[in-house]
Parts: C-alpha cells; structure tokens; sequence
C-alpha cells in the first residue's frame, strides 16, 4: 500500500497541513503503507514558499520519501509513482519470505507439540 502526500510549494498553509494528514494515514492504514512527501508545483520557483530544504529534513525525520513534481509539465510525475511502487515491491519481496519462513518454523513447533501430547495421552 502507498499514499502521495502532495503540498504546494507556493503555498506555505499546504505544507502545515501535511502533519496532520500523515497522522490520519498512520492512524487509519495499515503500519506498512510507503508514503511519499510530494511537493507539487516545481514549476513555480518564483512563488516558492516552501523550500525544497525545510521538505526533505521534514521527510527524514518522518520516515518518508520526498519529491518534487510539477503536474502542469509533468516533471517527476511517473517518478513518483515509481519509487513508491519500487519501494512496496522491495519491502513486499523482502518481508515475505521471512513470513513464510517464520509461519513454517510456528507450524513445525505446533505439529511437535501434538506429537508429543499424543506420545503422553496415549502410551
């Protein structure tokens, strides 16, 4: 699973707003979701307001990734959508096969446990 936080970089008020957004997808989805900090509208650097700066730190102390896009010419569009979808498909390869691991090591404990109940119920 993974979510765009997008903010405008020419409107500081945007970027306030990202705290609480990513307080409500931490609360409501599930602990494993990629989130990537997105700050749209790159194509504006004159009405900046937001520094590509203060976002990154924000990202790193966050936990998120972090890009910058301009939806009216395109930049970083399909890049952000990428990493997003490279980094669930890494964390989704990467963690499965220890879940698959661990869930045969629990049932290998289980199916000893019957064993050995059985040898004492039934000797």
């Amino acid at each position: 699973m993974g979510a765009l936080l997008v903010y405008d970089i020419t409107k500081k008020e945007t970027f306030a707003d990202v705290e609480k957004w990513l307080t409500e997808l931490r609360d409501h989805a599930d602990s494993k979701i990629v989130i990537m900090l997105t700050g749209n509208k790159c194509d504006l650097q004159h009405l900046r307001s937001v520094s590509t700066q203060d976002a990154e730190i924000y990202a790193t102390k966050e936990d998120l990734l972090f890009l910058e896009t301009s939806a009216l010419s395109s930049v970083n569009i399909d890049a952000a959508f990428q990493k997003v979808l490279s980094v669930i498909h890494e964390r989704s390869t990467s963690i499965e096969p220890m879940q698959s691991k661990q869930a045969t090591e629990n049932l290998v404990e289980i199916e000893k446990s019957k064993a050995v109940a059985r040898e004492k119920c039934c000797s």
